[in-house]
């Protein structure tokens, strides 16, 4: 009997995301975060980014009014998703930690 694979998840929530776009101007927008197990999380802006840049990703409160914390993410350009409206989809992976080993000395 074969491996029974588990179905693909894709979830949605809604979100803040923070940010300065490629003109170095600060925004805030909200839109849909799309994640699955095979694309990871992808999403959506009005505002072009350089590929790379940092973002703060906040998720929006459903039902609670509790605020929920902002993560730092690196956006990764994908492609306009309709350049007549300024769509711009972008990839989003969590930022690590650099590690500066020239900081590091023993003495």
């Amino acid at each position: 009997m074969g491996l029974i694979r588990p179905l693909l998840q894709n979830n949605t929530c809604c979100v803040e995301v923070s940010g300065w776009d490629e003109h170095e101007v600060f925004f805030v927008e909200k839109t849909d975060l799309d994640w699955d197990d095979l694309a990871g999380k992808h999403i959506v802006l009005k505002h072009k980014l350089p590929s790379g840049s940092i973002i703060f990703v906040r998720r929006l409160p459903s039902v609670s009014t509790q605020r929920s914390a902002a993560i730092a993410y690196v956006a990764e350009f994908i492609g306009s998703v309709n350049q007549q409206i300024h769509q711009f989809q972008f990839q989003l992976h969590p930022v690590r930690p650099r590690q500066n080993h020239s900081c590091l000395s023993i003495h």
